[in-house]
């Protein structure tokens, strides 16, 4: 697969699993620094693997242009590892997280906090 197809491939399993979830979920059609909204007012930025984690990139100008209180509430980063074979999905959100500091753009694995991965 691609990089863009395994992007693509994250996305629509995380639509998925919210789907199952009873969540609706939809493109973000702002430029924001997130790929989904949902019904249940969360931001979501997809990161897909083909293989197992990596650290995950979040750009600053995620924390400029939202409200960093909002962004704690709402923001979350769904990484979806081995997206062409076993997916998994991780879910961090900023409160697991020390997110203090705005100047933060990497979350390495460790910082998961052994969040045990859902299988999709």
């Amino acid at each position: 697969m691609t990089k863009k197809e395994v992007e693509i491939r994250a996305i629509d399993l995380v639509k998925q699993w919210l789907k199952n979830e009873g969540i609706e979920a939809w493109d973000s059609k702002e430029n924001k620094g997130y790929d989904l909204e949902t019904s249940d007012n969360q931001w979501i930025e997809v990161k897909g693997r083909s293989g197992s984690s990596a650290p995950v990139l979040v750009y600053e100008s995620v924390f400029e242009k939202n409200d960093t209180d909002e962004l704690k509430r709402k923001y979350r980063i769904s990484i979806v590892n081995n997206v062409g074979t076993q997916p998994e999905l991780i879910i961090i959100k900023p409160s697991d997280n020390d997110w203090s500091e705005r100047n933060i753009r990497v979350l390495k694995p460790d910082a998961i906090k052994e969040i045990e991965p859902i299988r999709l």
